[in-house]
C-alpha cells in the first residue's frame, strides 16, 4: 500500500489536531485564580503602568498629545520648514525663521539644510546648519521635529506647549 504526500500529510494532521488542541472539547479556558497577594501585585502593575502613561503622555515631548503637525513627503524628495506661508511645513513660532529648514530624502536617510542666514538646529543637542542623519528628530526652540521613515519618508512636529497637551494637565 503507498501513500501520496498529501494524504501521509492529512493522516499526521488528523491525528495530531487532537493533541494540538488537547482539552478543547472540554470548553473555553477558565478564569485564572488568584491569591489576595497575587491580586494585589497585579493592581500595583497595572497601577503604574497607567501612571507611567499618563506621565510619558503629559510631559514627554514625543507624546502625541505633543504632536502639531505631519507631512508626508508622497512624491517629493525635499520639504521645506519655517514661519513663511510659502513652506510645506509652516510653524509660526520666533524659533523659526521664515525659511528655516529644507529636508531631503536621500535614501535611507535625511539632509537637513538652515536656509535663512540666522537659521539653525540641533543634532545630539549640538546646534548645526547642515548634517545628514537617520530617522531621528532634531530640534528648533521648544519644538522637536521627527523625520520619520515608517511606512513613508515624513516629518512629525511636536510641541510640547501645543494646546492638546497642555490641557491634559489640568
Amino acid at each position: 500500500m503507498s501513500f501520496s504526500v498529501e494524504a501521509a500529510a492529512v493522516a499526521i494532521v488528523a491525528l495530531a489536531l487532537p493533541v494540538v488542541l488537547g482539552g478543547a472539547e472540554s470548553g473555553p479556558a477558565k478564569p485564572v485564580a488568584l491569591t489576595a497577594e497575587r491580586r494585589a501585585e497585579v493592581l500595583k502593575e497595572i497601577a503604574k503602568d497607567r501612571a507611567d502613561t499618563e506621565e510619558w503622555l503629559e510631559s514627554d515631548i514625543s507624546s502625541y498629545l505633543a504632536t502639531v503637525d505631519r507631512r508626508d513627503f508622497e512624491q517629493r524628495t525635499t520639504l521645506t520648514v519655517g514661519r513663511a506661508a510659502d513652506n510645506d511645513i509652516r510653524i509660526d513660532d520666533d524659533a523659526f525663521s521664515p525659511h528655516h529648514l529644507r529636508v531631503t530624502v536621500e535614501g535611507d536617510e535625511f539632509r537637513v539644510e538652515a536656509v535663512d542666514q540666522a537659521a539653525q538646529f540641533a543634532v545630539d543637542k549640538k546646534d548645526v546648519r547642515s548634517a545628514v542623519v537617520k530617522p531621528s528628530a532634531i530640534g528648533v526652540g521648544r519644538f522637536q521635529l521627527r523625520l520619520s521613515h515608517q511606512r513613508y519618508p515624513a516629518i512629525i512636529v511636536f510641541d510640547p506647549q501645543s494646546p492638546v497637551s497642555r490641557n491634559t494637565r489640568g
